[in-house]
C-alpha cells in the first residue's frame, strides 16, 4: 500500500501535468477526474490498437452512418468510455459536432468533410 504522503504527491504530479483534475476539500483533496489529456495519454500508452479503434469508429460514422455513441459501441464492441473519448477527440479536431444528452447518449449532428477524407 502506498503511504498517504506519496499518494498525495503522486496525485499532485498528475494534476500538474494536466492528467487529472483534483477536487480539494478542507482536508486537502477529496476526489479527482481524469482529464481529456489524461485519458488520451492512457489510451495511447496502454491500448496497443488505439489507432485502429479511432479508424473503426470513423468508418462506422462515415460509411455506416452511425450517429450516436451507443450504436457505435455495439458496432465496434469497445467500452462506452473509449467511444465517448474518441468522439470528443474527433470533435476537438473539428471532424464532428455532437450534442450530449442527459441519458448519456451523444448524438452526432455534423460530420465535416475532413473526416470523410481521412478514410481515403
Amino acid at each position: 500500500m502506498l503511504p498517504e504522503g506519496e499518494l498525495k504527491e503522486s496525485l499532485d504530479m498528475l494534476e500538474h501535468y494536466g492528467l487529472i483534475k483534483l477536487h480539494r476539500t478542507l482536508q486537502g483533496w477529496g476526489s479527482y477526474n481524469i482529464t481529456f489529456l489524461g485519458m488520451n495519454t492512457f489510451l495511447q500508452t496502454y491500448v496497443p490498437d488505439y489507432g485502429q479503434i479511432i479508424e473503426d469508429i470513423t468508418i462506422a460514422i462515415v460509411n455506416k452512418r452511425l450517429d450516436d455513441n451507443f450504436s457505435l459501441q455495439q458496432d465496434v464492441n469497445r467500452p462506452i468510455v473509449v467511444i465517448n473519448h474518441v468522439l470528443d477527440l474527433l470533435e476537438k479536431n473539428g471532424h464532428i459536432k455532437q450534442v450530449k444528452m442527459l441519458d448519456g447518449r451523444s448524438k452526432i449532428y455534423y460530420i465535416a468533410p475532413t473526416l470523410k477524407r481521412k478514410l481515403k
